[in-house]
C-alpha cells in the first residue's frame, strides 16, 4: 500500500484502493498521512506547497466563540481518548452485560475533570488564551494508580 496526495485534487489516494489516480500525486509516508489527518481533525486544512506536496495550514479562529468551540470540541476528544484508554468501550459494554462495575468510577472522574476543564475554558477572555490553554496537560484531568481504577 503506497499513499498518494494529489495537489490538483486535494485529496489522499491509497495505490490498493484507487485505479485512477492522478498524475501530480506523490507519494506520502503513513506517519506524515497520520500526522496530517490529525492536524485536519484538529481543524488544520490540508493545502499542497509550491511542490505539491501536503502541508498543514492552522486555521486560526476569527472569533472567541469559534476559538471556544474549536478548544471543546478537543477537550472532549481529549476526555474520549482518556476513557477509551481506560476502559475501551468493549469492556464497557461486557462489564453492563455482567452487571459488574470494573471502571466506570474512573469514567465518572474524567468526565467530571472534562466539564470542569471547560468552565475554566469559558473564562478566559481572548481567543490568544484560548490558543495557549491546555486541554491535554491540564492539571484538573484525574491521575490514576496502574493498579487501581480510581
Amino acid at each position: 500500500m503506497t499513499i498518494k496526495y494529489s495537489a490538483s485534487a486535494r485529496g489522499f489516494f491509497d495505490t490498493d484502493l484507487h485505479k485512477q489516480i492522478p498524475d501530480d500525486a506523490v507519494s506520502v509516508t503513513a506517519r506524515r498521512h497520520a500526522e496530517l489527518l490529525a492536524g485536519q481533525a484538529a481543524g488544520g486544512e490540508i493545502v499542497p506547497d509550491k511542490r505539491g506536496r501536503p502541508q498543514m495550514r492552522p486555521l486560526a479562529p476569527a472569533t472567541l466563540e469559534q476559538a471556544r468551540a474549536a478548544c471543546v470540541h478537543a477537550i472532549k476528544r481529549e476526555a474520549g481518548r482518556r476513557i477509551d484508554q481506560r476502559m475501551p468501550l468493549w469492556r464497557q459494554i461486557n462489564a453492563l452485560r455482567d452487571d459488574s462495575d470494573p471502571g466506570f468510577h474512573a469514567i465518572d472522574l474524567i468526565r467530571s475533570a472534562s466539564n470542569l476543564i471547560e468552565e475554566q475554558l469559558l473564562s478566559l477572555p481572548t481567543v490568544a488564551a484560548v490558543a495557549t490553554f491546555p486541554v491535554s496537560d491540564n492539571p484538573l484531568w484525574p491521575q490514576f494508580d496502574q493498579e487501581t481504577d480510581a
